[in-house]
C-alpha cells in the first residue's frame, strides 16, 4: 500500500520535511566568517572536510558538519528513494562545505580504525560528495611540488563532486610551510611554459567565478608578482598577497 505522504504534491512534502530539519541558531554560534557566510546565502552554516589523495582515491581525514544542522528523524532517509532524495537535497541546500586538500606526508596521523568517513575515486562514488550543493575547495601548493600534478589532483577531486552542484569556489594557497633554506626547495623560477600549462589546465575546470590566489612571500620573491597576476587574469580571479593586499585582475 502506497503511503499517503508520497501521494502529496512535492512542494507540500518538502514543507513537511522542513519540520524534520533542525537548523542552527545563529546567535549561539561564534565563529569567524559566520556572518559573511550567512550574508552570501549559506544560512545553514559552513562545514569543513579535510581530504588526502592516496593513489586514485580521496579519503577524509576529518569531517565537521555545520554546527547545529541535523535531521531530527534520520529514519526518514531509509523509507524510500524519493524521500531520501528530497530530504538530502533539503539538508544540503543552504550550507557551504569547504574541502581542504591536505598533502599526504609520512608524519600524517593514521585514519581512525583505518576507516575514513569519506572515500571517493573513479570507481567509487561518495554519496556525501555527490549531495553537497555548495563547495569551496582549498588547495595548498608548496614550492617543491609539481604544478601539473597539482592541477591533475584538483581535477580528480572535482570529478568526484556532483555535476549538478549549484556553486563552486576555489582558493589556491601558494604556501611557504617549511624552512626556506631547505636544500630541496627550488631557488629558480619555473619556466614560462610550466605556468602556461598550469593556467590552461585550471581554465578547463569548473572552478567557479573569481577564484582566489593567495601568495606567500617566498613564492612572490621566487616567481614575481606578475606571474600570479597573469594566472589570476586567465582564471578571472584575484591575488591576495601575504600582507593581505588584494590586487584585482
Amino acid at each position: 500500500m502506497r503511503s499517503a505522504l508520497l501521494e502529496l504534491p512535492a512542494e507540500i512534502r518538502v514543507n513537511i520535511l522542513e519540520h524534520l530539519l533542525q537548523r542552527p541558531l545563529w546567535h549561539t554560534i561564534s565563529r569567524p566568517n559566520t556572518q559573511a557566510a550567512r550574508d552570501r546565502g549559506y544560512t545553514d552554516g559552513v562545514g569543513h572536510v579535510t581530504l588526502v589523495r592516496e593513489r586514485d582515491e580521496w579519503r577524509s581525514v576529518s569531517v565537521a558538519r555545520p554546527p547545529g544542522l541535523t535531521i531530527l528523524c534520520p529514519a526518514i532517509l531509509r523509507t524510500c528513494r524519493l524521500l531520501h532524495k528530497e530530504a538530502m537535497g533539503l539538508l544540503y541546500s543552504k550550507c557551504l562545505f569547504v574541502l581542504n586538500i591536505q598533502n599526504m606526508r609520512p608524519a600524517a596521523l593514521p585514519f581512525i580504525n583505518g576507516q575514513p568517513a569519506i572515500v571517493a575515486g573513479p570507481t567509487k562514488a561518495s554519496m556525501f560528495l555527490r549531495w553537497i550543493n555548495h563547495v569551496h575547495i582549498r588547495q595548498h601548493i608548496t614550492p617543491e611540488e609539481d604544478l601539473s600534478q597539482k592541477a591533475q589532483s584538483l581535477d580528480s577531486l572535482i570529478r568526484c563532486l556532483s555535476p549538478d552542484r549549484k556553486t563552486t569556489g576555489l582558493t589556491l594557497h601558494f604556501d611557504s610551510m617549511w624552512l626556506v633554506n631547505d636544500g630541496e626547495w627550488p631557488q629558480k623560477a619555473r619556466p614560462e611554459y610550466v605556468w602556461q600549462l598550469f593556467g590552461a589546465e585550471l581554465a578547463r575546470m569548473p572552478i567557479g567565478n573569481q577564484p582566489q590566489i593567495r601568495v606567500s612571500s617566498h613564492w612572490l620573491e621566487l616567481e614575481g608578482k606578475e606571474r600570479f597576476d597573469d594566472l589570476a587574469s586567465k582564471l578571472g580571479g584575484y591575488v591576495r598577497l601575504a600582507l593581505n593586499l588584494i590586487i584585482p585582475s
